[in-house]
């Protein structure tokens, strides 16, 4: 049994994936509970797609690495006892340390669903070998089309959604979209929601935005640093301008990476955020800190559209107290908000109806709890996920 490594924290909210993965057959699997609300959001177990997750998850069974190998003990030693006694000790030290550097090592196992990222272990309490499971990232379809600037393009036979060079946005509407598989779909939204016939799009494919969860993204993807990068280009170059943003979902934690990077105010500039998803209260610090006017239904929940509806009642709920705090500072209100009254007090500064409702979620505010409540619990992170799937 190896020292227990510094590297897997807070290991006892740790919990079994599923019932196939206890050690009765193949390696124990373990993940973190906190896990749970990302793989809530991103893996429905009733869907082929959602089986596929969990049967190649539960496949580190057989295919995780536990190898920690070491140092072959040297043979044949020539000298008198204490030599030989000095070298078997160097021996054992240097096998230590081997073993040590390798069980510490993150290992990560990819498949065309998911990557999922794992340590071993063999704790107090564990029989074998143990794969902790502390990151999974759930693999969009691989897309061609590259995010950034989009504009639609008047051709001899129709129009096309083609990357632009445009840079000048000046008196013109951007809309920044969540998670799409394509341009033309993340266009077409555009017009929706701005109502306009030609918006800028701001282009978010899927696979930036794998790592654009409500509770994750320590450990952003390449695509989504340079989608970062030239978003906060783009805002940087119109600081002084006046543009109109529509924010959509995941979009919007785009946003609050790309705010980090930008200098100066954007006061000429107006934001709008349709079922946002991420950290909102630190986001709206953000924009507050650029002198940005936030007044009005300037946040607003979307029920009608699905895909984006869910990230973000659970991002309104997780944060509720903190946002609702600080829209109430921006209404000119020095006033504390009971907890039980902080929907109600959304709705009473003029946001959105369904907003305050969110904040007010019975169901999503006991799943938030989950995490906390499942720690040294005996169910399974899958007979969780079944449960609250329903």
């Amino acid at each position: 049994m190896s020292v227990a490594p510094t590297h897997i924290v807070d290991i006892n909210g740790y919990i079994f994936f599923s019932p196939k993965t206890i050690g009765y057959a193949g390696k124990p699997i373990k993940i973190h509970a906190s896990l749970l609300i990302d793989f809530l959001l991103s893996v429905d177990p009733k869907t082929a797609d959602g089986q596929a997750i969990i049967r190649d998850i539960e496949s580190l069974r057989s295919f995780a690495n536990t190898d920690i190998g070491g140092i072959v003990r040297p043979k044949d030693i020539e000298g008198g006892p204490a030599h030989k006694k000095r070298l078997e000790n160097i021996h054992a030290t240097l096998n230590s340390m081997v073993q040590n550097t390798n069980i510490k090592r993150e290992r990560p196992f990819i498949t065309k669903n998911v990557r999922v990222y794992y340590y071993i272990d063999q704790r107090p309490g564990d029989a074998y070998r143990t794969v902790y499971i502390n990151e999974i990232q759930v693999r969009a379809k691989d897309v061609a089309d590259a995010g950034g600037i989009y504009e639609t393009f008047v051709k001899k036979f129709g129009t096309s959604v083609e990357k632009s060079g445009q840079t000048d946005l000046e008196g013109r509407s951007v809309y920044v979209s969540g998670a799409e598989k394509t341009p033309a779909d993340a266009m077409q939204r555009a017009k929706e929601a701005t109502q306009l016939k030609t918006p800028i799009l701001f282009f978010v494919p899927e696979q930036a935005a794998e790592t654009l969860t409500v509770y994750r993204g320590n450990r952003p993807a390449k695509d989504l640093q340079q989608l970062t990068n030239e978003l906060t280009n783009i805002i940087q170059k119109n600081a002084t301008n006046r543009v109109t943003w529509t924010v959509e979902a995941e979009g919007a934690s785009l946003l609050d990476r790309a705010l980090k990077q930008v200098t100066g105010s954007l006061k000429t500039h107006t934001f709008n955020f349709i079922n946002a998803q991420g950290n909102l209260p630190r986001l709206v610090q953000s924009l507050k800190d650029k002198s940005v006017d936030l007044t009005g239904q300037f946040m607003r929940m979307d029920y009608t559209r699905k895909k984006s509806l869910t990230g973000a009642v659970v991002s309104t709920a997780k944060y509720k107290n903190a946002l609702a705090s600080q829209l109430l500072e921006l209404s000119g209100s020095q006033s504390k908000v009971p907890t039980q009254q902080v929907g109600d007090v959304i709705t009473g500064l003029g946001m959105a109806h369904e907003l305050g409702r969110a904040m007010n979620n019975t169901k999503i505010n006991q799943i938030l709890k989950l995490p906390q409540a499942l720690r040294g619990s005996k169910m399974t992170f899958v007979d969780v996920l079944t449960r609250v799937r329903g």
